[in-house]
């Protein structure tokens, strides 16, 4: 589990996360999110500001799960076993 603390639950009992946060949690660049977002995997929550949108945690778990199967599906098993958006440590790199 990411060292990311989960916002409380809504009152319809969802997770809801603003970009920033749900990048956090799923240990993924800002930009993996919009990607997610561009395809139709995440969609941001009806009613939310454009410049700030929400999304469902367990929707993001679903898209991470349906691009990790789709890796697999294309032959990409290494990079499904990595966490997609995750990039290599400075150190790590050397």
């Amino acid at each position: 589990m990411p060292d990311f603390e989960l916002p409380r639950r809504a009152p319809d009992g969802r997770i809801y996360l603003t970009t920033d946060q749900a990048a956090a949690a799923m240990q993924v660049s800002k930009s993996t999110i919009s990607v997610w977002k561009s395809n139709g995997l995440i969609t941001p929550l009806e009613g939310s500001p454009p410049r700030r949108p929400l999304y469902d945690y367990e929707q993001l778990k679903d898209a991470e799960r349906d691009m990790r199967r789709k890796l697999i599906e294309d032959g990409h098993e290494y990079w499904a076993q990595r966490r997609p958006g995750l990039r290599k440590r400075k150190s790590e790199a050397a």
